[in-house]
């Protein structure tokens, strides 16, 4: 089976990315901000998703700034729901395979009780999976400020719903983790949809290439062997997506997208 590479494209960039995508082949993750969301309209799906000349598996990175999905102030709660509405919304238009989610989780935020955490934030995920009920896309949930993974794992398993599982980001692990690569993917990989691929120093969250920073991706790959999941080069520009893919193809071969 190919496997299913993407690159991150904001929205507002795809008109002017999908020849280049065509041409590679590339499945997509497309970003949508809140910014976007308020102004987009259904000529704006229509136009820009329609046609992309080629059949991409196509992922969604939903809003995060801001945004609190265990929030104890239920105001805060609604406004997050409505920005996670707006985009199962999109889902609702378009064949999306995945949705990808930030946790919101920081433990000293919640004072060292993840529980709190845990209560809420699966209350808002199970709205938000009622929204999606009659159609196959899934839910991944990225670890952020993590530095270990036990809370992702918590709600994985209170989820327990076959669409809803996890998202490993290796930047932000490398940035956050205070626990070896082996032991995280040991408890995670169970619950683990796809992943998010980009490289830093430890010291600031740079979305470099693949071997231009310190993460380990020879031991990530080596665990999921040939049963790597969907995957995003996160790339924030066309310079570092073509590094990255150069070195994805050194570090796993071509992606044998079929055309």
């Amino acid at each position: 089976m190919p496997r299913s590479r993407a690159v991150h494209v904001p929205f507002p960039r795809l008109p002017e990315s999908w020849e280049w995508l065509r041409e590679r082949r590339l499945d997509v993750e497309i970003m949508f901000s809140a910014p976007v969301l308020d102004r987009l309209t259904d000529s704006d799906l229509d136009r820009t998703l329609a046609t992309p000349g080629y059949t991409p598996r196509i992922s969604v990175h939903a809003p995060f700034m801001d945004l609190s999905p265990a929030a104890v102030d239920p105001l805060v709660r609604e406004v997050t729901l409505r920005r996670f509405r707006q985009v199962t919304r999109i889902a609702r238009k378009f064949p999306v395979a995945t949705i990808i989610f930030h946790s919101g989780y920081e433990k000293w935020k919640y004072h060292l009780h993840p529980e709190i955490w845990l209560e809420r934030s699966a209350a808002t995920w199970h709205d938000v999976l009622r929204g999606l009920d009659d159609l196959p896309t899934c839910i991944a949930i990225e670890n952020i400020f993590e530095d270990r993974p036990d809370n992702l794992v918590a709600l994985a398993q209170r989820m327990d719903h076959p669409r809803f599982g996890l998202c490993f980001d290796s930047g932000h692990f490398n940035l956050f983790a205070r626990l070896d690569l082996s032991e995280w993917l040991r408890q995670t990989s169970p619950h683990i949809f796809h992943l998010h691929l980009h490289d830093n120093d430890g010291t600031a969250d740079r979305h470099q290439p693949p071997g231009e920073g310190t993460f380990p991706f020879i031991r990530l790959f080596e665990w999921f062997g040939s049963q790597l999941p969907p995957h995003t080069l996160e790339a924030h520009d066309r310079e570092g997506m073509l590094k990255g893919l150069a070195a994805l193809d050194t570090l796993l071969g071509p992606s044998g997208k079929e055309t």
